[in-house]
């Protein structure tokens, strides 16, 4: 018998893709930087690098296979660099937990906004590494998904669903459009996040 719904973000909650990003906009950037700063960062990481006037920062994430094992190397039209991608990473703790999750009857469904074309590369990275998933949404509008737990990491996402569900914001060092209005756990760290649902 299913315990509930577990609905669950990707990107910056189970999966690294700034750090992929950052990586890509260093080697992208006119000025290679390569160490993210401390402190409060901006959600759109391309602030940080002096970018060429055609290179669009959010080229990365309209990559077919952005999630895949080994996203292919990008030879860049109006350079002659090679683009060398970073295979994007679970986050520390993140399929222990929510495998621990969904073998105590959780369903794990992962709900996310897809940019550009890499859906089918975004599912096949979550099955790879979250194999007992229970299904996967992509939509903007997650206050629509029908859950018993939200886990994400955006204030607006969490402040727009139902006031009835348990909400866990997964703390990051970004910065927020809105101000939080309510969350019952703020966290970055999964092993607490499992606890706190093993008490629902």
């Amino acid at each position: 018998m299913s315990k509930g719904i577990i609905g669950v973000d990707v990107d910056l909650t189970v999966a690294d893709s700034d750090i992929s990003h950052w990586d890509w906009l260093g080697q992208v950037s006119k000025d290679g930087n390569s160490c993210m700063p401390s402190g409060v960062l901006d959600y759109d990481l391309s602030t940080y690098f002096n970018l060429p006037n055609y290179v669009d920062s959010m080229d990365f994430w309209r990559s077919d296979d952005l999630y895949d094992v080994r996203p292919r190397d990008i030879e860049l039209d109006y350079s002659t660099k090679r683009i060398i991608r970073r295979p994007i990473q679970p986050i520390k703790n993140s399929v222990q937990c929510l495998q621990s999750l969904s073998s105590q009857g959780w369903e794990i469904v992962f709900i996310s906004h897809i940019k550009g074309n890499h859906h089918k590369s975004k599912v096949n990275w979550l099955k790879r590494h979250f194999p007992f998933m229970d299904g996967f949404i992509a939509t903007q509008e997650k206050h629509y998904v029908n859950c018993d737990v939200l886990i994400d990491d955006r204030h607006n996402h969490l402040n727009n669903s139902s006031i009835l569900i348990d909400k866990i914001k997964f703390d990051t060092v970004y910065e927020q459009s809105v101000e939080l209005e309510h969350a019952d756990l703020i966290s970055n760290d999964w092993v607490e996040i499992e606890e706190f649902i093993n008490k629902l």
